[in-house]
Protein backbone atom coordinates (compact mmCIF):
# COMPACT_ATOMS: atom_id res chain seq x y z
CA UNK A 1 0.00 0.00 0.00
CA UNK A 2 1.53 3.17 -1.01
CA UNK A 3 2.33 5.95 1.58
CA UNK A 4 0.03 8.66 1.58
CA UNK A 5 2.33 11.97 0.93
CA UNK A 6 2.28 13.95 3.99
CA UNK A 7 1.75 18.10 3.57
CA UNK A 8 4.25 19.56 4.95
CA UNK A 9 3.01 22.24 7.81
CA UNK A 10 4.01 25.73 8.46
CA UNK A 11 6.28 26.69 11.55
CA UNK A 12 3.14 27.46 13.61
CA UNK A 13 6.15 29.90 16.32
CA UNK A 14 7.46 31.63 12.53
CA UNK A 15 4.99 34.61 12.20
CA UNK A 16 3.62 34.66 8.26
CA UNK A 17 5.36 37.19 6.14
CA UNK A 18 4.04 36.81 2.51
CA UNK A 19 0.73 37.50 1.92
CA UNK A 20 -2.00 34.44 -0.04
CA UNK A 21 -5.27 35.83 0.01
CA UNK A 22 -6.41 38.53 -2.26
CA UNK A 23 -9.03 41.41 -1.09
CA UNK A 24 -11.62 39.68 -3.85
CA UNK A 25 -12.03 43.58 -5.77
CA UNK A 26 -13.75 42.83 -8.95
CA UNK A 27 -11.51 44.45 -11.25
CA UNK A 28 -9.91 43.73 -14.85
CA UNK A 29 -7.40 45.97 -16.77
CA UNK A 30 -7.68 48.88 -14.46
CA UNK A 31 -11.14 48.80 -14.33
CA UNK A 32 -13.67 48.25 -11.29
CA UNK A 33 -16.77 46.35 -11.50
CA UNK A 34 -17.70 45.95 -7.88
CA UNK A 35 -20.87 48.25 -9.06
CA UNK A 36 -24.09 46.06 -10.26
CA UNK A 37 -25.43 48.94 -11.67
CA UNK A 38 -23.71 49.75 -14.92
CA UNK A 39 -24.46 52.81 -15.06
CA UNK A 40 -22.70 53.67 -11.83
CA UNK A 41 -19.09 52.74 -13.07
CA UNK A 42 -16.54 54.39 -13.57
CA UNK A 43 -16.52 58.41 -15.21
CA UNK A 44 -19.81 57.44 -15.69
CA UNK A 45 -20.78 57.13 -12.27
CA UNK A 46 -18.67 60.51 -11.46
CA UNK A 47 -21.12 62.53 -13.65
CA UNK A 48 -23.93 60.75 -12.46
CA UNK A 49 -23.41 61.49 -8.50
CA UNK A 50 -22.35 64.85 -9.55
CA UNK A 51 -25.47 65.60 -11.13
CA UNK A 52 -27.22 64.67 -7.96
CA UNK A 53 -25.29 66.81 -5.96
CA UNK A 54 -25.61 69.82 -8.48
CA UNK A 55 -28.93 69.97 -9.21
CA UNK A 56 -31.41 68.27 -6.79
CA UNK A 57 -32.17 70.48 -3.94
CA UNK A 58 -32.83 68.18 -1.19
CA UNK A 59 -29.12 66.06 -1.85
CA UNK A 60 -27.73 69.91 -2.00
CA UNK A 61 -28.75 70.94 1.12
CA UNK A 62 -27.34 67.63 3.26
CA UNK A 63 -24.01 68.21 1.80
CA UNK A 64 -23.86 71.54 2.05
CA UNK A 65 -25.00 70.78 5.87
CA UNK A 66 -22.01 68.22 6.16
CA UNK A 67 -19.24 70.02 4.46
CA UNK A 68 -20.42 73.35 6.36
CA UNK A 69 -19.47 71.75 9.52
CA UNK A 70 -16.51 69.79 8.31
CA UNK A 71 -15.05 72.71 6.48
CA UNK A 72 -15.26 74.53 9.76
CA UNK A 73 -13.04 71.95 11.99
CA UNK A 74 -10.28 73.19 13.95
CA UNK A 75 -7.34 71.24 13.39
CA UNK A 76 -4.09 71.20 15.55
CA UNK A 77 -0.81 69.42 15.64
CA UNK A 78 0.00 67.23 18.31
CA UNK A 79 3.48 66.64 18.92
CA UNK A 80 4.82 63.01 19.96
CA UNK A 81 6.22 64.05 23.16
CA UNK A 82 7.02 67.19 25.40
CA UNK A 83 10.62 67.52 24.40
CA UNK A 84 11.90 70.54 22.56
CA UNK A 85 12.95 68.54 19.29
CA UNK A 86 8.90 67.06 19.19
CA UNK A 87 7.61 70.34 19.99
CA UNK A 88 9.89 71.94 16.86
CA UNK A 89 8.67 69.17 14.36
CA UNK A 90 5.03 69.88 15.05
CA UNK A 91 5.51 73.94 14.57
CA UNK A 92 6.83 72.91 11.89
CA UNK A 93 3.98 70.68 10.24
CA UNK A 94 1.48 73.67 11.01
CA UNK A 95 3.44 76.02 9.17
CA UNK A 96 3.78 73.44 6.17
CA UNK A 97 -0.05 73.24 6.37
CA UNK A 98 -0.21 76.84 5.80
CA UNK A 99 2.87 77.41 3.81
CA UNK A 100 0.87 75.18 0.17
CA UNK A 101 -0.28 77.16 -3.02
CA UNK A 102 -3.58 76.53 -1.79
CA UNK A 103 -5.18 77.16 1.35
CA UNK A 104 -5.46 74.73 3.87
CA UNK A 105 -9.48 75.44 3.94
CA UNK A 106 -9.67 74.86 0.46
CA UNK A 107 -7.17 71.91 0.78
CA UNK A 108 -10.00 70.17 2.96
CA UNK A 109 -13.02 71.44 0.85
CA UNK A 110 -11.09 69.35 -2.41
CA UNK A 111 -11.09 66.19 0.24
CA UNK A 112 -14.85 66.68 0.98
CA UNK A 113 -15.57 65.50 -2.64
CA UNK A 114 -15.24 61.90 -1.46
CA UNK A 115 -18.33 61.96 -0.24
CA UNK A 116 -19.71 63.00 -3.61
CA UNK A 117 -17.66 60.67 -5.91
CA UNK A 118 -16.60 57.86 -2.80
CA UNK A 119 -12.80 58.87 -3.37
CA UNK A 120 -10.52 62.10 -3.85
CA UNK A 121 -7.10 61.38 -5.53
CA UNK A 122 -4.61 64.42 -3.92
CA UNK A 123 -0.94 64.29 -5.87
CA UNK A 124 1.84 65.51 -3.37
CA UNK A 125 4.25 68.39 -4.33
CA UNK A 126 7.06 69.36 -2.24
CA UNK A 127 9.12 72.39 -2.40
CA UNK A 128 12.79 73.66 -0.86
CA UNK A 129 11.78 76.42 1.66
CA UNK A 130 14.47 79.26 0.53
CA UNK A 131 12.12 82.07 1.25
CA UNK A 132 9.59 84.64 -0.61
CA UNK A 133 11.44 85.97 -2.95
CA UNK A 134 12.08 83.31 -5.03
CA UNK A 135 10.75 82.85 -8.86
CA UNK A 136 10.34 79.58 -9.00
CA UNK A 137 7.81 77.29 -7.42
CA UNK A 138 9.85 74.72 -6.05
CA UNK A 139 11.96 77.11 -4.34
CA UNK A 140 8.94 79.82 -2.82
CA UNK A 141 8.04 79.57 0.71
CA UNK A 142 7.05 82.40 3.94
CA UNK A 143 10.71 80.50 5.71
CA UNK A 144 13.86 80.38 4.26
CA UNK A 145 15.23 77.43 6.77
CA UNK A 146 16.56 74.90 3.40
CA UNK A 147 13.90 72.15 4.63
CA UNK A 148 11.74 70.36 2.37
CA UNK A 149 8.13 71.54 3.07
CA UNK A 150 4.56 71.29 0.86
CA UNK A 151 3.64 72.80 -1.99
CA UNK A 152 0.51 71.71 -2.31
CA UNK A 153 -1.45 68.19 -2.09
CA UNK A 154 -3.45 69.10 -4.98
CA UNK A 155 -7.13 67.48 -6.12
CA UNK A 156 -6.91 65.06 -9.36
CA UNK A 157 -10.76 65.20 -10.55
CA UNK A 158 -12.53 61.78 -10.17
CA UNK A 159 -14.02 63.07 -14.16
CA UNK A 160 -10.42 62.97 -15.06
CA UNK A 161 -9.35 59.30 -13.75
CA UNK A 162 -9.56 56.56 -16.63
CA UNK A 163 -8.31 53.44 -14.76
CA UNK A 164 -6.35 52.30 -11.93
CA UNK A 165 -2.84 50.18 -11.74
CA UNK A 166 -3.41 47.76 -9.18
CA UNK A 167 -1.43 44.85 -8.53
CA UNK A 168 -2.66 41.52 -9.62
CA UNK A 169 -1.35 39.20 -7.08
CA UNK A 170 -1.71 41.34 -3.69
CA UNK A 171 -4.53 43.44 -5.01
CA UNK A 172 -2.28 46.47 -3.90
CA UNK A 173 -3.33 50.08 -5.44
CA UNK A 174 0.03 50.99 -7.34
CA UNK A 175 -1.30 54.38 -9.11
CA UNK A 176 -4.16 55.54 -11.56
CA UNK A 177 -3.81 56.83 -15.38
CA UNK A 178 -5.63 60.39 -15.22
CA UNK A 179 -6.88 61.78 -18.50
CA UNK A 180 -7.24 65.81 -18.07
CA UNK A 181 -8.37 67.85 -20.60
CA UNK A 182 -7.76 69.87 -23.25
CA UNK A 183 -5.91 67.20 -25.26
CA UNK A 184 -7.00 64.18 -22.83
CA UNK A 185 -2.69 62.55 -22.72
CA UNK A 186 -2.45 59.92 -20.37
CA UNK A 187 -0.28 60.76 -17.12
CA UNK A 188 0.40 58.06 -14.47
CA UNK A 189 0.00 58.94 -11.23
CA UNK A 190 2.06 56.48 -8.88
CA UNK A 191 0.34 55.61 -5.78
CA UNK A 192 4.17 56.49 -4.11
CA UNK A 193 3.48 60.22 -5.17
CA UNK A 194 -0.20 60.37 -4.07
CA UNK A 195 -2.72 60.53 -0.70
CA UNK A 196 -6.20 58.47 -1.60
CA UNK A 197 -9.36 59.84 0.66
CA UNK A 198 -12.23 57.28 0.44
CA UNK A 199 -15.21 56.77 2.61
CA UNK A 200 -14.67 52.96 2.92
CA UNK A 201 -11.83 50.85 2.08
CA UNK A 202 -13.74 47.75 1.18
CA UNK A 203 -11.66 45.06 -0.53
CA UNK A 204 -9.52 48.15 -1.05
CA UNK A 205 -10.96 49.36 -3.63
CA UNK A 206 -9.60 52.61 -4.82
CA UNK A 207 -12.92 54.39 -5.74
CA UNK A 208 -14.78 53.79 -2.38
CA UNK A 209 -18.13 54.24 -2.47
CA UNK A 210 -20.16 57.70 -2.36
CA UNK A 211 -22.20 58.67 0.26
CA UNK A 212 -24.92 59.44 -2.29
CA UNK A 213 -25.11 55.52 -3.68
CA UNK A 214 -27.78 54.72 -1.22
CA UNK A 215 -29.55 57.13 -2.18
CA UNK A 216 -29.65 56.74 -6.49
CA UNK A 217 -32.95 54.55 -6.50
CA UNK A 218 -34.39 57.05 -4.27
CA UNK A 219 -33.40 60.20 -6.15
CA UNK A 220 -34.32 58.40 -9.63
CA UNK A 221 -37.94 57.91 -9.03
CA UNK A 222 -38.35 61.39 -7.45
CA UNK A 223 -36.51 63.25 -10.40
CA UNK A 224 -39.00 61.34 -13.04
CA UNK A 225 -41.93 62.04 -10.45
CA UNK A 226 -40.86 65.59 -10.80
CA UNK A 227 -40.66 65.83 -14.34
CA UNK A 228 -44.21 64.10 -14.69
CA UNK A 229 -45.56 66.29 -11.98
CA UNK A 230 -44.16 69.15 -14.13
CA UNK A 231 -45.97 68.33 -17.35
CA UNK A 232 -48.69 67.41 -15.66
CA UNK A 233 -49.07 70.92 -13.76
CA UNK A 234 -48.19 72.79 -17.21
CA UNK A 235 -51.16 70.41 -19.22
CA UNK A 236 -53.94 71.83 -16.49
CA UNK A 237 -52.63 75.47 -16.31
CA UNK A 238 -52.73 75.86 -20.03
CA UNK A 239 -54.88 73.50 -21.03
CA UNK A 240 -54.49 72.16 -24.10
CA UNK A 241 -55.40 73.30 -27.51
CA UNK A 242 -57.75 71.37 -29.63
CA UNK A 243 -58.82 72.04 -33.67
CA UNK A 244 -61.01 69.93 -35.22
CA UNK A 245 -61.13 70.77 -39.57
CA UNK A 246 -63.73 68.61 -41.73
CA UNK A 247 -62.91 65.16 -42.61
CA UNK A 248 -61.60 65.62 -46.02
CA UNK A 249 -58.68 68.16 -44.77
CA UNK A 250 -57.66 64.93 -42.97
CA UNK A 251 -57.84 62.46 -45.83
CA UNK A 252 -54.81 60.95 -47.50
CA UNK A 253 -56.45 61.70 -50.87
CA UNK A 254 -57.15 65.44 -49.73
CA UNK A 255 -55.94 68.23 -52.49
CA UNK A 256 -52.94 70.37 -52.47
CA UNK A 257 -55.49 72.88 -51.56
CA UNK A 258 -56.87 71.14 -48.37
CA UNK A 259 -52.99 69.80 -47.62
CA UNK A 260 -52.08 73.66 -47.28
CA UNK A 261 -55.16 74.24 -44.88
CA UNK A 262 -54.26 71.65 -42.94
CA UNK A 263 -50.98 72.35 -42.57
CA UNK A 264 -51.47 76.09 -41.70
CA UNK A 265 -54.60 75.21 -38.93
CA UNK A 266 -51.32 72.50 -37.33
CA UNK A 267 -48.91 75.75 -37.57
CA UNK A 268 -51.77 77.37 -35.66
CA UNK A 269 -51.98 75.04 -32.90
CA UNK A 270 -48.53 74.18 -32.53
CA UNK A 271 -47.65 78.46 -31.89
CA UNK A 272 -49.86 78.78 -29.07
CA UNK A 273 -49.06 76.10 -27.32
CA UNK A 274 -44.79 76.57 -28.33
CA UNK A 275 -44.63 73.16 -29.03
CA UNK A 276 -46.16 70.97 -31.77
CA UNK A 277 -46.63 67.99 -29.83
CA UNK A 278 -48.79 69.41 -26.89
CA UNK A 279 -52.24 70.12 -29.87
CA UNK A 280 -54.16 68.42 -31.70
CA UNK A 281 -55.31 68.46 -35.27
CA UNK A 282 -58.93 65.86 -35.61
CA UNK A 283 -61.06 65.40 -37.82
CA UNK A 284 -64.76 67.35 -37.27
CA UNK A 285 -67.33 65.51 -35.50
CA UNK A 286 -70.47 64.85 -36.91
CA UNK A 287 -74.09 66.30 -35.51
CA UNK A 288 -77.14 65.39 -36.77
CA UNK A 289 -75.33 63.03 -40.03
CA UNK A 290 -73.83 66.20 -40.96
CA UNK A 291 -69.78 67.68 -39.88
CA UNK A 292 -69.58 70.64 -37.58
CA UNK A 293 -67.14 71.95 -39.99
CA UNK A 294 -64.23 74.06 -38.08
CA UNK A 295 -64.10 74.92 -34.13
CA UNK A 296 -61.49 75.84 -32.21
CA UNK A 297 -61.44 74.82 -27.92
CA UNK A 298 -59.31 74.33 -25.50
CA UNK A 299 -59.53 71.39 -23.47
CA UNK A 300 -58.79 70.61 -19.79
CA UNK A 301 -57.31 67.11 -18.67
CA UNK A 302 -59.75 64.53 -17.40
CA UNK A 303 -59.87 63.26 -14.22
CA UNK A 304 -58.74 63.97 -10.38
CA UNK A 305 -54.93 63.79 -10.61
CA UNK A 306 -53.12 62.58 -8.03
CA UNK A 307 -50.85 64.62 -5.21
CA UNK A 308 -47.12 63.69 -6.46
CA UNK A 309 -45.94 66.20 -3.44
CA UNK A 310 -46.24 63.13 -0.56
CA UNK A 311 -44.53 60.76 -2.92
CA UNK A 312 -41.83 63.13 -3.21
CA UNK A 313 -41.36 64.28 0.03
CA UNK A 314 -41.27 60.11 0.93
CA UNK A 315 -38.46 60.22 -1.61
CA UNK A 316 -36.58 63.06 0.38
CA UNK A 317 -36.94 61.72 3.48
CA UNK A 318 -35.37 58.52 2.46
CA UNK A 319 -32.65 60.42 0.84
CA UNK A 320 -31.81 62.23 3.42
CA UNK A 321 -32.07 59.21 5.79
CA UNK A 322 -29.17 57.74 3.80
CA UNK A 323 -27.05 61.08 4.71
CA UNK A 324 -27.97 60.76 8.36
CA UNK A 325 -29.61 64.78 7.40
CA UNK A 326 -32.93 63.61 7.91
CA UNK A 327 -33.05 66.42 10.71
CA UNK A 328 -33.57 68.98 8.08
CA UNK A 329 -36.88 67.86 7.65
CA UNK A 330 -38.11 69.10 11.12
CA UNK A 331 -39.72 71.83 11.30
CA UNK A 332 -41.47 71.25 7.16
CA UNK A 333 -44.03 68.56 8.91
CA UNK A 334 -46.33 69.09 11.09
CA UNK A 335 -45.22 66.28 13.48
CA UNK A 336 -41.86 65.96 15.46
CA UNK A 337 -40.41 67.36 18.86
CA UNK A 338 -36.93 68.88 20.33
CA UNK A 339 -36.36 65.18 21.38
CA UNK A 340 -36.35 64.07 17.81
CA UNK A 341 -34.63 66.59 16.83
CA UNK A 342 -32.05 66.36 19.11
CA UNK A 343 -31.28 62.79 18.25
CA UNK A 344 -31.34 62.78 14.76
CA UNK A 345 -28.74 65.88 14.95
CA UNK A 346 -26.62 63.79 17.06
CA UNK A 347 -26.68 60.87 14.52
CA UNK A 348 -25.83 63.62 11.71
CA UNK A 349 -22.68 64.85 14.15
CA UNK A 350 -21.74 60.84 14.77
CA UNK A 351 -21.36 61.02 11.06
CA UNK A 352 -19.26 64.06 10.77
CA UNK A 353 -16.69 62.87 13.40
CA UNK A 354 -16.40 59.71 11.98
CA UNK A 355 -15.35 61.96 8.27
CA UNK A 356 -13.05 64.14 10.31
CA UNK A 357 -11.03 61.02 11.86
CA UNK A 358 -10.68 59.48 8.40
CA UNK A 359 -9.21 62.39 6.79
CA UNK A 360 -7.11 63.18 9.62
CA UNK A 361 -5.88 59.29 9.81
CA UNK A 362 -4.89 59.30 6.20
CA UNK A 363 -3.16 62.89 6.52
CA UNK A 364 -1.46 61.05 9.12
CA UNK A 365 -0.20 57.93 7.63
CA UNK A 366 0.66 59.57 4.65
CA UNK A 367 0.79 63.14 3.93
CA UNK A 368 2.68 63.82 7.72
CA UNK A 369 4.57 60.78 7.04
CA UNK A 370 6.35 61.61 3.13
CA UNK A 371 7.18 65.38 4.67
CA UNK A 372 9.00 63.68 8.01
CA UNK A 373 11.24 61.05 5.93
CA UNK A 374 11.86 63.91 3.23
CA UNK A 375 13.30 65.64 6.06
CA UNK A 376 15.36 62.62 7.71
CA UNK A 377 12.85 62.75 10.94
CA UNK A 378 13.16 59.88 13.21
CA UNK A 379 9.87 58.52 13.71
CA UNK A 380 9.86 58.55 17.12
CA UNK A 381 9.61 62.71 16.76
CA UNK A 382 6.45 62.25 14.18
CA UNK A 383 3.65 64.65 15.21
CA UNK A 384 -0.01 63.73 14.37
CA UNK A 385 -3.21 65.93 12.82
CA UNK A 386 -5.93 65.88 15.08
CA UNK A 387 -9.31 67.97 15.05
CA UNK A 388 -11.28 69.40 17.35
CA UNK A 389 -14.58 67.82 18.31
CA UNK A 390 -17.71 68.74 16.22
CA UNK A 391 -20.89 70.51 17.18
CA UNK A 392 -22.14 72.87 19.37
CA UNK A 393 -21.62 72.82 22.83
CA UNK A 394 -24.19 72.69 25.22
CA UNK A 395 -23.01 75.19 27.91
CA UNK A 396 -25.48 73.92 30.38
CA UNK A 397 -24.22 70.35 30.50
CA UNK A 398 -20.98 71.06 30.18
CA UNK A 399 -21.19 73.18 33.51
CA UNK A 400 -22.67 70.70 35.26
CA UNK A 401 -20.25 68.29 33.99
CA UNK A 402 -17.10 70.71 35.13
CA UNK A 403 -19.35 71.00 39.10
CA UNK A 404 -19.66 67.49 39.39
CA UNK A 405 -15.86 66.52 38.21
CA UNK A 406 -14.23 69.46 40.25
CA UNK A 407 -16.28 68.19 43.29
CA UNK A 408 -14.71 64.63 42.66
CA UNK A 409 -11.31 65.82 42.32
CA UNK A 410 -10.88 65.11 38.69
CA UNK A 411 -10.30 68.20 37.06
CA UNK A 412 -6.61 69.80 37.33
CA UNK A 413 -6.94 73.51 36.37
CA UNK A 414 -4.11 75.02 33.85
CA UNK A 415 -3.76 77.37 31.56
CA UNK A 416 -4.31 75.16 28.51
CA UNK A 417 -7.73 73.29 30.23
CA UNK A 418 -9.07 76.61 30.84
CA UNK A 419 -8.32 77.87 27.58
CA UNK A 420 -10.18 74.88 25.71
CA UNK A 421 -13.09 75.21 28.10
CA UNK A 422 -13.28 78.50 27.10
CA UNK A 423 -13.20 77.71 23.46
CA UNK A 424 -15.57 75.30 23.45
CA UNK A 425 -18.27 77.92 25.23
CA UNK A 426 -17.40 80.52 22.80
CA UNK A 427 -15.46 82.74 25.40
CA UNK A 428 -12.39 85.03 24.60
CA UNK A 429 -9.14 83.38 25.77
CA UNK A 430 -6.77 84.31 28.46
CA UNK A 431 -3.01 84.98 28.88
CA UNK A 432 -0.71 83.07 31.04
CA UNK A 433 -0.35 86.77 33.09
CA UNK A 434 -4.15 86.62 33.31
CA UNK A 435 -4.13 82.95 34.57
CA UNK A 436 -1.61 83.51 37.21
CA UNK A 437 -3.17 86.47 38.71
CA UNK A 438 -6.69 85.49 38.94
CA UNK A 439 -5.51 82.04 40.27
CA UNK A 440 -3.47 83.78 42.61
CA UNK A 441 -6.24 86.38 43.85
CA UNK A 442 -8.32 83.62 44.18
CA UNK A 443 -6.07 81.32 46.48
CA UNK A 444 -5.04 84.82 48.78
CA UNK A 445 -9.09 85.53 49.10
CA UNK A 446 -9.96 81.54 49.87
CA UNK A 447 -6.93 80.21 51.74
CA UNK A 448 -8.05 76.87 50.27
CA UNK A 449 -4.15 75.90 49.25
CA UNK A 450 -2.30 74.20 52.01
CA UNK A 451 0.41 76.19 54.01
CA UNK A 452 2.58 73.40 55.16
CA UNK A 453 5.73 73.07 53.55
CA UNK A 454 6.11 69.76 51.76
CA UNK A 455 8.74 66.89 52.06
CA UNK A 456 9.13 66.77 48.52
CA UNK A 457 11.97 68.23 46.98
CA UNK A 458 10.81 71.73 45.26
CA UNK A 459 11.82 70.85 42.06
CA UNK A 460 9.19 68.38 41.97
CA UNK A 461 6.62 71.45 41.51
CA UNK A 462 8.24 72.96 38.67
CA UNK A 463 6.27 72.86 35.43
CA UNK A 464 6.84 73.13 31.53
CA UNK A 465 7.90 76.31 32.03
CA UNK A 466 10.59 75.90 34.57
CA UNK A 467 12.65 73.82 32.21
CA UNK A 468 11.77 76.43 28.56
CA UNK A 469 14.75 77.49 29.04
CA UNK A 470 17.25 75.74 31.17
CA UNK A 471 19.86 75.45 28.39
CA UNK A 472 21.17 78.50 28.34
CA UNK A 473 24.68 78.32 30.40
CA UNK A 474 25.61 81.56 29.68
CA UNK A 475 23.29 82.95 32.17
CA UNK A 476 23.33 81.83 35.86
CA UNK A 477 21.07 81.56 37.99
CA UNK A 478 22.77 81.41 41.16
CA UNK A 479 20.34 83.10 43.76
CA UNK A 480 22.26 86.14 45.92
CA UNK A 481 21.85 86.35 49.65
CA UNK A 482 19.52 88.97 49.95
CA UNK A 483 17.23 87.09 47.82
CA UNK A 484 17.23 83.96 49.70
CA UNK A 485 16.76 85.80 53.27
CA UNK A 486 14.06 87.35 51.54
CA UNK A 487 12.27 84.11 50.51
CA UNK A 488 12.63 82.91 54.26
CA UNK A 489 11.33 85.21 55.84
CA UNK A 490 8.38 85.11 53.59
CA UNK A 491 8.30 81.21 54.23
CA UNK A 492 8.93 81.71 57.92
CA UNK A 493 5.73 84.56 58.34
CA UNK A 494 3.41 81.62 56.45
CA UNK A 495 4.11 79.24 58.93
CA UNK A 496 3.55 81.77 61.57
CA UNK A 497 0.53 83.89 60.77
CA UNK A 498 -1.27 80.65 58.73
CA UNK A 499 -2.08 82.83 55.82
CA UNK A 500 -0.32 84.43 52.65
CA UNK A 501 1.13 83.74 49.31
CA UNK A 502 -0.15 80.95 46.79
CA UNK A 503 1.23 77.81 45.97
CA UNK A 504 3.10 79.10 43.26
CA UNK A 505 4.42 81.38 45.72
CA UNK A 506 5.50 79.12 48.56
CA UNK A 507 7.17 76.91 45.74
CA UNK A 508 9.10 79.54 44.70
CA UNK A 509 10.00 80.70 47.85
CA UNK A 510 11.14 77.18 48.42
CA UNK A 511 13.26 76.90 45.08
CA UNK A 512 15.19 80.54 46.28
CA UNK A 513 15.76 79.55 49.83
CA UNK A 514 17.33 76.16 48.09
CA UNK A 515 19.14 77.72 45.39
CA UNK A 516 17.48 75.49 42.72
CA UNK A 517 15.85 78.28 40.37
CA UNK A 518 15.63 77.70 36.79
CA UNK A 519 15.58 80.31 34.07
CA UNK A 520 12.29 79.98 33.11
CA UNK A 521 11.16 80.29 36.91
CA UNK A 522 13.26 83.50 37.18
CA UNK A 523 11.09 84.90 33.98
CA UNK A 524 7.84 84.16 35.93
CA UNK A 525 9.34 86.48 38.99
CA UNK A 526 9.97 89.00 36.69
CA UNK A 527 6.35 89.18 35.71
CA UNK A 528 4.65 88.77 39.17
CA UNK A 529 6.30 92.21 41.07
CA UNK A 530 4.33 94.43 38.01
CA UNK A 531 1.14 92.93 38.84
CA UNK A 532 1.44 92.94 42.47
CA UNK A 533 2.80 96.96 43.18
CA UNK A 534 -0.63 97.78 43.81
CA UNK A 535 -0.41 95.53 47.27
CA UNK A 536 1.90 98.03 48.76
CA UNK A 537 -0.89 100.66 48.85
CA UNK A 538 -2.76 97.90 51.49
CA UNK A 539 -3.01 98.57 55.11
CA UNK A 540 -0.52 96.06 56.80
CA UNK A 541 2.26 96.37 54.04
CA UNK A 542 4.54 98.18 56.62
CA UNK A 543 6.14 97.51 60.28
CA UNK A 544 4.23 99.05 62.91
CA UNK A 545 0.76 99.10 60.81
CA UNK A 546 -2.47 97.11 61.60
CA UNK A 547 -2.07 93.82 60.14
CA UNK A 548 1.54 93.56 59.73
CA UNK A 549 2.97 91.85 58.01
CA UNK A 550 -0.30 92.00 54.83
CA UNK A 551 -1.23 89.00 52.68
CA UNK A 552 0.16 90.95 50.56
CA UNK A 553 3.76 91.83 52.34
CA UNK A 554 3.59 87.66 52.59
CA UNK A 555 3.76 86.78 49.09
CA UNK A 556 5.93 89.77 47.91
CA UNK A 557 8.88 88.36 50.84
CA UNK A 558 7.59 84.64 49.04
CA UNK A 559 8.75 85.85 45.77
CA UNK A 560 12.61 87.51 46.82
CA UNK A 561 10.75 90.84 47.98
CA UNK A 562 12.92 94.46 46.13
CA UNK A 563 16.01 92.16 46.28
CA UNK A 564 14.23 89.54 43.87
CA UNK A 565 12.37 92.03 41.74
CA UNK A 566 16.09 93.57 41.06
CA UNK A 567 17.76 90.29 40.48
CA UNK A 568 15.37 88.77 38.52
CA UNK A 569 14.68 92.06 35.95
CA UNK A 570 18.55 91.77 35.40
CA UNK A 571 18.43 88.17 34.50
CA UNK A 572 15.68 88.40 32.19
CA UNK A 573 17.47 91.56 30.50
CA UNK A 574 20.71 89.03 29.87
CA UNK A 575 18.26 86.26 28.85
CA UNK A 576 17.04 88.17 26.37
CA UNK A 577 20.32 89.76 25.22
CA UNK A 578 21.78 86.40 24.76
CA UNK A 579 18.93 85.24 22.51
CA UNK A 580 19.02 88.29 20.38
Amino acid sequence: MAKSKKTQQPNAAAPSTVQLGMPGLDFSHGDIYEESNRRLRGSQAALIYEEMATNDATIGAALYAIEGHLRRIKWRVIPADDSDQAMQWAKFVDQCRHDMDQSWDDFIGDVLSMLVYGYSLHEIVYKYRRGPDQNNARFRSKYNDGLIGWRSIASRAQKTIDSWDIDDTTGEILGAVQKPPPDLKDIYLPMARCVLFRTKVYKNNPEGSSVLRRAYRAWHFKKRLEEVEAIGLARNLTNLPKMTVPSRIMSPTASSAEQAVRAQFQRMVSLLSKDQLTGLVLPAEMEDGKETGYKFELIGGAGTPMPADPIIRRYDSRILMTLASEFLLLGTEKTGSFALASEKSGSFVSSLEWYADTIGEQINRVCIAGLMKANGVDPTMWPSLAHDRIGATDVKDLGLFLSQAAAGGFMTPTLETENRLRERASLPLISEDEYEYAHEEKEMATGVESLEEPEEDPEEDMDEEDDEDSVNAAVSVQVPAAVKEEARRGLAWVKEFRRGGTSVGRTTARMLASDTMTQGRVRRMARYFPRHEVDKQAEGWSPGEKGYPSNGRIAWALWGGEAGKSWSNKIVRMLNNEEG
